[in-house]
């Protein structure tokens, strides 16, 4: 049996840990409030004996359960996109030439979602060693599939995705042969584009 966790289970534990690290006051609040609700529920009938009505008694405890769930699920979707904002965003791009990926670059580092297409000309020019792509304008794909866990750092990532079509090839391209490069970013890599996972 193995004892690693699920990559779901990865991410709730990694969300509760930044939620719980930058809310802590209010926490501490709501769990003073939810204490005090729950001793004064307790105590409440030997004092209120005179007052207790099926409001009292069955309908103001749930409206205020309610209520409580409702603000936690609230808190937990809030918290959650500023979890996800918070990480780091990687940007994978594809050059596509008549169906076929040309170009490939994996996970690079990516400052702001308005820097997708800037950036993803720029590592085609350096790719391509060639300061000009002969691409089909209208025609970029971005796609933003969310958090997951980054092979490279083992830590989440935000990922992102941008795919240029391209109307010829220049520079070091070639129909057959696919330009790669991954991280650590070192040499562009060259492999056959039947063989791209």
């Amino acid at each position: 049996m193995s004892t690693s966790k699920s990559p779901r289970m990865k991410r709730i534990s990694a969300q509760l840990h930044y939620a719980v690290g930058k809310n802590k006051t209010p926490l501490i609040l709501i769990g003073f409030l939810v204490f005090i609700i729950l001793v004064s529920w307790l105590i409440a009938p030997t004092f209120t004996n005179d007052l207790n009505t099926d409001w009292s008694d069955k309908v103001d405890p749930a409206i205020s359960i309610i209520t409580l769930i409702v603000a936690i699920a609230i808190w937990w979707q809030e918290s959650s996109e500023n979890w996800i904002n918070s990480l780091p965003k990687k940007l994978t791009v594809r050059f596509i030439y008549q169906g076929k990926v040309v170009m490939l670059c994996k996970r690079a580092y990516l400052s702001g979602e308005g820097d997708i297409r800037p950036l993803g000309q720029q590592i085609g020019t350096q790719m391509a060693e060639n300061p000009r792509l002969d691409l089909r304008a209208p025609a970029v794909k971005q796609t933003n599939p969310g958090p997951g866990l980054d092979p490279d750092s083992g830590e989440f990532s935000n990922f992102y995705e941008a795919e240029f079509e391209l109307r010829a090839l220049v520079g070091k391209m070639s129909p057959d042969l696919c330009l790669v490069w991954e991280p650590p970013f070192g040499d562009v890599d060259t492999i056959e584009c039947d063989k791209l996972e």
